[in-house]
């Protein structure tokens, strides 16, 4: 063993706090979204989390039909997913926070 190889993996070779990322999939999530936020953007993005892990479990199970073993990463997934689902995308009617008397005024209903 003269060359340094001992047979043992260096437990410090590769990010130990990335792989922390892996495990606790909400974390993954929550820092690949932007810095600045509104509170609106904040309260959509806290509820969209179940749909970011329902198609992360997507991915995971097509891998699992296609034969292979499922090598999906959350992180570079919700790196993705937060890219491709902006905020400012959605019509100013689905963003939260947004009264919906903005929208659609009262109407009034004329009886005879």
């Amino acid at each position: 063993m003269a060359n340094g190889n001992n047979g043992f993996a260096n437990p410090f070779q590769t990010n130990f706090f990335s792989d922390l990322l892996e495990l606790e999939p909400r974390g993954a999530y929550f820092s690949a979204l932007p810095e600045t936020q509104t509170p609106n953007q904040a309260q959509w993005f806290q509820n969209y989390f179940d749909d970011f892990m329902n198609s992360f479990y997507g991915v995971l199970g097509q891998q699992i039909r296609s034969g292979g073993a499922p090598t999906a990463r959350v992180t570079p997934f919700a790196t993705s997913f937060a890219q491709s689902k902006p905020f400012a995308s959605l019509p100013p009617f689905m963003r939260p926070g947004m009264p919906a008397r903005v929208f659609a005024p009262p109407s009034r209903f004329l009886t005879y």
